[in-house]
């Protein structure tokens, strides 16, 4: 059992634990070494790690501790090839869990899902990651991309704009998809 299993067993049994009990009950001398597996499993505090056991105890998993967050190089995709192969620019850093290697950062620029995404926002997306119902997806071909909600009723899948604007579309409507999985918006 890893050391944040462990800790998060002494969460659910205690919510309003300290990151000082935590250290003794988990036989560390000092609490900076609970923030180090905090941090190196990508959580930001142990504020975070609460709210995110606390979560699953109520069976509303945000994450997993199995999927670490961290910084990963992705490359900015403006455009897609004529075969719908994600032309690759620029790299930046992102705060996502680990990405596929075929994982990417898409910038919008269409306002059609303001307020949810505006123009200029950075999607990070991948295309080995699972589809859930209700999760964001960008979807292309060589010239378009657009961004829908997916759900699957019985063996439907349903494509649904995110703000419910546009009609129901049903089936494989392009060949080409990614999750999204987190967003980057500057201020």
């Amino acid at each position: 059992m890893s050391v944040l299993e462990k800790a998060a067993q002494l969460i659910e049994e205690n919510p309003f634990i300290t990151v000082r009990e935590l250290a003794q009950k988990l036989g560390y001398s000092e609490e900076k070494s609970i923030y180090y597996w905090l941090n190196k499993e990508g959580y930001s505090g142990i504020k975070d790690f609460k709210i995110y056991v606390l979560a699953r105890a109520r069976g509303s998993v945000v994450r997993d501790i199995d999927v670490p967050y961290g910084t990963h190089r992705l490359p900015l995709v403006s455009c897609f090839s004529p075969e719908g192969v994600p032309q690759r620019g620029l790299e930046l850093r992102a705060h996502t869990p680990r990405p596929s290697s075929k994982a990417f950062a898409y910038m919008l620029t269409s306002d059609e899902y303001s307020p949810l995404l505006l123009p200029s926002d950075i999607l990070v997306v991948d295309p080995e990651a699972d589809l859930d119902p209700g999760c964001l997806v960008l979807l292309w071909t060589c010239d378009d991309a657009i961004i829908r909600r997916y759900h699957r009723v019985e063996n439907t899948q349903l494509w649904i704009h995110p703000l419910g604007t546009c009609p129901v579309s049903s089936g494989d409507i392009r060949a080409n998809r990614a999750r999204v999985l987190g967003l980057l918006r500057g201020f």
